[in-house]
């Protein structure tokens, strides 16, 4: 378990080391992946397979695809505080603009469990990352520096976004999976980047699926 300063807030830190990492002195890029209780089995399994199969493809010839230490985020006790992922990943929301649908959803929440999420971590956690977990990570392993990559999906990806509009040099990847998009936020950082910078210096992949509300 990891502590954290900034916050106080306990986090599970799971590490999985690529293939031939004891085989050599070799630095690799770091993969961060929130929601490891979920996530982390998959994306660690996916990440060796996919640069195992690239360096001896099968079939049409494809691009390498780089050993990763992937880098889990779990939050010890998601079962007794389901919400704590709600406002540890997202910035504060502005709930005039949450859509009907969302509304709707909240209420049921707030039936069912007598509360309902809170929102507004996100620039503490980014700041967790940046001074502790980060040099937590380079002082025990193995880092490749300059090259960091993030994953998040629903809250998750709400962080990424929120990340990539205000500190997009946390991680120089992106990968946001149906990001959560109570309000109208996102478009309002999207928009005051884009009045400052000709440029943001990030690769992104976003996804979604059709009939999603975000």
């Amino acid at each position: 378990h990891f502590r954290a300063d900034a916050n106080g807030s306990d986090y599970e830190v799971r590490i999985g080391l690529p293939q031939s990492y004891h085989q050599g002195t070799a630095r690799y890029p770091v993969l961060l992946v929130l929601d490891a209780d979920l996530m982390f089995g998959t994306t660690h399994e996916t990440s060796m397979l996919e640069a195992m199969w690239s360096a001896a493809p099968v079939g049409y010839p494809t691009p390498r695809v780089a050993e990763v230490i992937v880098v889990g985020i779990a939050l010890p006790d998601r079962h007794s505080n389901p919400f704590r992922r709600n406002f540890e990943y997202m910035p504060e929301g502005t709930p005039a603009e949450y859509a009907p649908e969302m509304v709707a959803y909240l209420a049921r929440l707030k039936e069912m469990l007598g509360a309902e999420p809170r929102f507004g971590g996100a620039p503490v956690l980014q700041n967790v990352f940046e001074r502790e977990l980060f040099p937590f990570i380079e002082q025990r392993y193995r880092v490749e520096p300059g090259r960091r990559i993030f994953f998040g999906q629903s809250a998750g990806g709400a962080f990424g976004c929120y990340t990539l509009l205000t500190r997009p040099e946390l991680f120089t990847d992106y990968v946001i999976v149906s990001p959560g998009m109570p309000d109208q936020g996102t478009f309002r950082l999207e928009a005051a980047w884009a009045e400052q910078h000709a440029d943001l210096k990030a690769r992104v992949f976003l996804s979604a699926g059709e009939r999603e509300v975000l």
